[in-house]
């Protein structure tokens, strides 16, 4: 009967952790030059949760090339914003179960 019940435990947790694991991603990206495709550097991407959640707002600046990520973000649909300073140059919405990766093109200013 132990050796049964250890079993049965044993199945329980190899079916929960991939069922764990695919209710949080990595949400990767890149604000880029629509015109040159260039990456962005330094401007800030925030992610905003649906306010029924009780996930945090989380921020990101893009790296040199324009990437970025947020680690382990719960899947659903989130607001997306891209800034520099004041300045709000982008907004959307974007159901992260569905699109783990998310590519910014913007039209720079001349």
């Amino acid at each position: 009967m132990p050796h049964a019940l250890f079993l049965l435990a044993a199945v329980l947790v190899a079916v929960a952790l991939p069922a764990a694991a695919q209710t949080a991603t990595d949400v990767t990206g890149r604000v880029f030059d629509a015109n040159s495709r260039a990456g962005i550097p330094n401007v800030e991407v925030k992610i905003t949760p649906p306010r029924s959640s009780n996930q945090p707002i989380r921020l990101a600046n893009t790296g040199n090339d324009g990437s970025f990520v947020f680690r382990q973000l719960p899947r659903g649909r989130y607001l997306i914003e891209v800034s520099q300073g004041y300045n709000l140059l982008y907004r959307s919405t974007v159901d992260t179960a569905t699109q783990p990766r998310i590519d910014i093109p913007l039209q720079r200013g001349r």
